[in-house]
């Protein structure tokens, strides 16, 4: 399914490497005209089935309303403002690297990942950071903390 897809050129975020592709299914919010279905949604829905029933298998319970597909992609350090909360990331293909780097309170993530803690000296006052492997795994993180892939 996913190679007959045609994806869209990625947005560029300030400092991200351009050839990343993107498809977003589901709701979207279109800026004039408020929430609607993604236009991926009306050209794909045998997809967007497909991967809604691919997420109900693993976490039935987890409210979503949009999927995205992103291929090739290096997310620079930002924060996902438009989210409203939690996300789920699976990262699955042939690749090295790409783990989530995510500056958050320790409460914020599965207590199973806070072996990933980053050690260093810091700040009390200041959130650890977790270096998360992504690879063929499930992560669910709060988008509104600052969050980037790693190298």
């Amino acid at each position: 399914v996913m190679l007959k897809t045609h994806f869209i050129r990625g947005f560029r975020r300030r400092g991200e490497i351009y050839g990343n592709q993107v498809l977003s299914l589901g709701v979207t919010r279109n800026f004039s005209k408020g929430l609607m279905i993604s236009a991926a949604s009306t050209i794909y829905p045998e997809l967007t089935q497909l991967l809604s029933r691919f997420f109900r298998q693993y976490h039935p319970t987890f409210p979503f309303t949009s999927i995205f597909i992103n291929k090739n992609f290096q997310g620079q350090l930002h924060t996902d403002r438009h989210n409203f909360g939690k996300s789920l990331m699976f990262a699955c293909g042939d690749y090295s690297g790409g783990e989530l780097l995510i500056q958050c309170p320790k409460n914020q993530i599965d207590e199973a990942l806070h072996k990933h803690e980053l050690k260093f000296q810091y700040d009390k006052d200041v959130n650890p950071i977790f270096k998360l492997p992504t690879r063929n795994k499930w992560i669910k993180f709060h988008g509104r903390f600052s969050h980037m892939t790693f190298p």
